[in-house]
């Protein structure tokens, strides 16, 4: 097992909010690097691209950038979108897209502005954060030509199309009372810990790695007991590319939490503490040592006394990715699909078989969602 490996092991996890949604490709001028420039003329580059949307096949010999000299017309542009993403995989996505937002329309579903406006922020400051900030962020993109609102614009119509599956996939849940039950035994059954982790690796047969991680695993247990903060400090320093930019968050853990045998002491050393405790340095066999902290402890409860909960949170949970495709497996399956003309081959797509798989209940009534 990798040191990427130790803490997956803890705990089952389902997709981010937002995903990248069955394939689907969306290719965005944020995906333009910093070595290719646009003239300074945001306006213009604007109602170019605009042009590009809305009229996609006027003038296929009008030229829509310049480089080194050599022209590329709006026919090549479309050509070489078309190859490099696929011909047939971009048709696939778009056939699955449409599938949903049809679905929508039959249910009369929405994506309401204010979420959509509070996810986008939250991409936008998550890229600003990667750029070092709002003003880099601009700067970086005002050299391709390309405004804060063009990008907006842009992200808002991925987003709204994701959002509005993630509507579509929970009005086809079915929170059966086993489903209920279930999620009960993961969630409420017993008393949980909330926990994160800082990790430090270290290489088994090399004695000096090893000291040399138990003692950076000692010193961050000392800098958080005198006062620093685990989650920045989990940020800077630990080395598992899980957890490290959740500020270190494992999730919640129980008696009943599934983990590989060899990190059963793991489990025992989160819940033997206190909200807020730190603990000593654990060692995981395979090539680490750990620190955790609890953050937050809760008590059982039956599940009588929080059925109502745990049907609300089920029906409110995000869908992860085998959910949205067991849904459009569904879907596909009643609809009329046909890929026509070419250069595409002429056939009628086919529905998956009954053998092909299905899920049951949303996503988290066997492990909780991960927001």
């Amino acid at each position: 097992m990798t040191r990427n490996d130790q803490v997956l092991t803890l705990t089952e996890r389902t997709v981010v909010r937002v995903p990248v949604l069955l394939g689907l490709v969306v290719w965005l001028p944020l995906s333009l690097s910093s070595g290719c420039r646009f003239a300074d003329k945001s306006a213009e580059v604007a109602t170019e691209l605009r042009q590009l949307e809305t009229e996609p096949w006027g003038e296929p010999a009008s030229v829509v950038a310049r480089v080194n000299g050599r022209e590329i017309t709006r026919g090549e542009f479309y050509l070489r979108v078309l190859r490099r993403f696929g011909t047939m995989k971009l048709l696939a996505g778009l056939i699955k897209e449409e599938l949903f937002l049809q679905e929508a329309s039959r249910l009369g579903l929405s994506v309401e502005q204010p979420e959509l406006d509070t996810e986008v922020d939250q991409i936008i400051d998550e890229m600003a954060q990667k750029a070092g900030g709002r003003d880099k962020l601009e700067l970086q993109y005002a050299r391709d030509g390309l405004s804060p609102a063009m990008i907006r614009r842009d992200l808002e119509r991925e987003v709204s199309t994701q959002l509005l599956i993630g509507e579509v996939t929970r009005a086809h849940r079915n929170i059966t009372d086993d489903v209920l039950m279930n999620y009960y035994k993961r969630t409420r059954r017993y008393k949980r810990f909330e926990a994160r982790q800082i990790a430090y690796s270290f290489s088994t047969d090399d004695d000096a790695s090893r000291l040399d991680a138990l003692q950076r695993a000692s010193r961050a247990a000392g800098l958080v007991r005198a006062g620093a903060d685990f989650a920045e400090l989990a940020r800077a320093e630990s080395e598992d590319p899980v957890t490290a930019p959740q500020g270190g968050r494992l999730g919640e853990v129980h008696q009943d939490t599934p983990m590989k045998p060899t990190l059963a002491h793991f489990k025992e050393a989160m819940m033997a503490l206190d909200t807020g405790e730190v603990s000593d340095p654990v060692e995981n066999p395979d090539g680490g040592y750990h620190i955790f902290q609890v953050t937050a402890i809760r008590e059982s409860q039956s599940f009588v006394e929080c059925r109502e909960e745990l049907l609300k949170e089920l029906q409110e949970m995000d869908p992860d990715v085998r959910e949205i495709e067991a849904l459009l497996r569904k879907l596909q399956g009643t609809a009329d699909v046909e890929v026509l003309n070419t250069p595409f081959e002429d056939r009628r797509a086919r529905a998956p078989s009954r053998s092909e798989g299905s899920t049951s209940g949303p996503p988290g009534a066997g492990a909780p969602a991960q927001k």
